[in-house]
């Protein structure tokens, strides 16, 4: 009787330390994968980031080339535009200064 308990006994602690072996080799797994996925996930935010930053620096590019140099031009011509009106009505109420005002002659 106390052959089978010792043999019982035994297994039992082998089974236990197949358990154990088990359970950590599974969490090495695990690590591994989580590490792996880490790696993943940080190369596609860096690959992420370089294509943002070049996407910034290509719209910056078209912002400096096409579209603001028409709307410079445009904001030039306005203010010459404006100017001129302005000169126009200023000399039209003088004329019409002028024209109000007797001839000191």
């Amino acid at each position: 009787m106390e052959i089978a308990r010792d043999i019982a006994i035994i297994i039992l602690v082998i089974g236990a330390l197949i358990l154990c072996l088990t359970g950590m080799i599974a969490g090495i797994i695990i690590s591994v994968l989580i590490i792996e996925v880490t790696m993943t996930l940080r190369r596609a935010l860096r690959r992420a980031g370089a294509g943002a930053a070049q996407l910034s620096t290509v719209v910056d590019e078209v912002i400096d080339n096409v579209i603001l140099p028409p709307l410079i031009r445009y904001e030039r011509i306005r203010s010459q535009i404006q100017s001129a009106w302005a000169h126009v009505r200023r000399s039209l109420e003088h004329f019409q200064r002028q024209s109000r005002t007797p001839n000191n002659e």
